[in-house]
């Protein structure tokens, strides 16, 4: 193969696998009109295929059939990029659109009549770099022919022109490249009639095209297929917390039935403990011993029935200005009077965070169930740090109480978790629901050297929340 026909050769190689390339992701989401891509890209290589005879030595027989197939080819091309395009901007045809490729097509296969476009004479002409062509000569017809494929390449021009208009992604490559294809086109044409010695540049410009949407269309494919994982995760994420909040519901109705059937009973013992302990007083030890242990589990189970409605109860903060230093310090004096007997811990507030509107009486709640549990941990010393973070307010909660075990870090919030034997498992529960009810968070994470850090972040304001 000479020089002359080697650059066709490639081309056409090139443009097959674009072909097929376009071909594959013309399957996936918003991308069928790569199919029209797929078939300009295979009239491309048609089209180089049949130039790639220039540089054979072939009877001149089949050059002229080659001729007559490349003018065919390129009418393939031209009406599969016109679909392209009007599919990249999501629209059909209009009706001389629809026409011109008609006509345009109607000339490609009347191309093939012997002797219609193209006539059965071979002509030698030399080129620019001592390339020779043997080609053959077309008709009026075929003049006529190139001429149309003028028009085309304008209206390619033109819609690259309205694609940078439009500010569409990717518009000017195909701008450049249609300028590209518009000049190489009107110097094969001049070439063709023999009156430049110009060497063929449109399978050059052909080339580029369809190498510049093919490349376009798949960086676009990709960007497609990253959207739809991302959505994927997102309908993932949205199903399981659907399934996890029916739980909940059903969970909480449990809850609540259970609490109203036990809270009852646990009334009627409590209104009994005192006569009994009046009636066994001098009964003994013993029998104040047990009295004692009823009367701690009748407590226990009055707080589980209090956890238990907490935890059903909807959750309506009613906001006021307050200052969340003396809060928390409320807090720390509840949470003292309650600890446990022999068990002590030194607690310290730091910071200030100044006003901020919140229901004092649920954070409050919040921050005695986070030193409770720190109480309950063993820490011997716990810190409160308040920072001030401009729309939003942050408090840590940091113990040096036993921590929390690996591998039980995603279960903390859960409903019924517990590694206490006395614990309901519903104050981490409760303390994320208060927060979230403000518009705040609650995370935990493991205190260096031991121990652990709930950090609670609020909104100041009532519309940071919403925001």
């Amino acid at each position: 193969m000479g020089f002359e026909g080697l650059p066709s050769f490639v081309a056409m190689a090139v443009e097959l696998l674009l072909a097929a390339l376009a071909h594959s992701l013309s399957r996936g989401p918003h991308s069928g009109h790569l199919k029209w891509f797929s078939r300009a890209a295979l009239g491309a290589a048609l089209f180089s295929g049949c130039n790639s005879f220039l540089g054979l030595d072939v009877p001149d027989a089949v050059r002229v059939g080659a001729a007559r197939v490349s003018y065919f080819a390129s009418s393939l091309f031209a009406a599969g990029w016109m679909l392209y395009l009007a599919g990249e901007e999501g629209r059909g045809l209009t009706r001389p659109e629809r026409t011109f490729v008609g006509g345009f097509l109607a000339m490609g296969l009347a191309s093939l009549v012997p002797g219609l476009a193209i006539s059965d004479r071979v002509a030698v002409r030399g080129a620019w770099w001592g390339l020779v062509y043997r080609d053959a000569v077309p008709t009026r017809v075929g003049e006529g022919c190139t001429l149309v494929m003028m028009v085309i390449l304008g209206w390619t021009t033109w819609r690259a022109v309205e694609f940078v208009r439009a500010r569409r992604h990717g518009g000017w490559p195909l701008l450049g490249v249609s300028l590209f294809a518009l000049g190489a086109g009107v110097n094969d044409s001049l070439a063709f009639v023999q009156l430049t010695r110009a060497p063929y540049l449109l399978d050059l410009s052909f080339l580029t095209f369809v190498f510049v949407a093919g490349t376009r269309a798949a960086r676009r494919s990709v960007e497609n297929a990253r959207a739809l994982k991302q959505t994927g995760e997102q309908l993932a994420e949205a199903q399981a917390e659907l399934v996890k909040r029916e739980r909940l519901v059903a969970l909480g109705e449990l809850s609540a039935t259970v609490a109203h059937e036990v809270r009852t009973p646990v009334a009627v013992i409590f209104n009994v403990l005192p006569a009994l302990r009046r009636e066994l007083g001098a009964a003994g030890p013993d029998a104040r011993s047990l009295l004692d242990v009823l009367g701690e589990e009748a407590d226990r189970l009055r707080r589980l029935v209090d956890d238990l409605l907490d935890f059903v109860r909807p959750i309506s903060p009613r906001p006021v200005p307050v200052t969340l230093g003396p809060l928390v310090e409320e807090a720390v004096a509840a949470a003292r009077a309650a600890r446990t007997e022999g068990r002590t811990a030194h607690i310290h507030v730091e910071g200030e965070t100044g006003e901020l509107w919140c229901d004092p009486q649920l954070l409050h709640r919040v921050f005695t169930n986070l030193l409770g549990n720190a109480l309950e941990a063993g820490a011997s010393e716990v810190r409160i740090r308040c920072r001030d973070e401009g729309a939003r307010v942050r408090v840590d909660v940091v113990d040096r109480g036993r921590g929390v075990r690996p591998g039980d870090e995603a279960r903390l919030f859960r409903p019924f978790f517990t590694t206490r034997p006395s614990g309901t498992g519903l104050g981490l529960s409760v303390v994320q629901r208060i927060l979230e009810a403000h518009g705040g968070t609650v995370h935990y994470a493991p205190t260096p050297g031991g121990g652990a850090t709930f950090t609670c972040t609020l909104p100041r304001r009532a519309h940071d929340a919403a925001a």
